[in-house]
């Protein structure tokens, strides 16, 4: 049986316990303890966003809820998308990547600056 050590709780776990993704190096069990990570944090363990957090602002901006022009960073993204499971990379127009509450967000009076992430 092949063990790896989670990043986040430094204990070694059966592989089975770890997501599909090649590298990553967090168990499911601290994932799901700690959704969320920053997206500094989620690049430096190897995890990807859910497809589904894209696609969640992809309908809203097809129903015009949501608008490139209060998010101009964001009017044109890259999105890798992992096929076996759905996980997926998020890059603003500058290839810097984001996650999905910074592609969500849309400058108001009551948050003019997008969140840090």
């Amino acid at each position: 049986m092949s063990v790896k050590e989670c990043m986040r709780c430094k204990t070694k776990k059966p592989l089975e316990e770890f997501p599909p993704h090649v590298l990553s190096a967090v168990c499911r069990e601290c994932l799901n303890e700690n959704p969320k990570l920053s997206t500094a944090e989620r690049e430096r363990m190897n995890l990807w966003d859910k497809l589904e957090d894209f696609l969640t602002v992809y309908n809203r901006m097809k129903n015009r809820e949501w608008s490139w022009a209060n998010n101009m960073s964001c009017k044109y993204v890259s999105l890798h998308v992992d096929m076996r499971d759905g996980g997926c990379i998020i890059a603003d127009r500058d290839g810097k990547r984001i996650g999905p509450n910074r592609l969500a967000w849309q400058y108001s009076d009551e948050t003019p600056k997008p969140p840090n992430d």
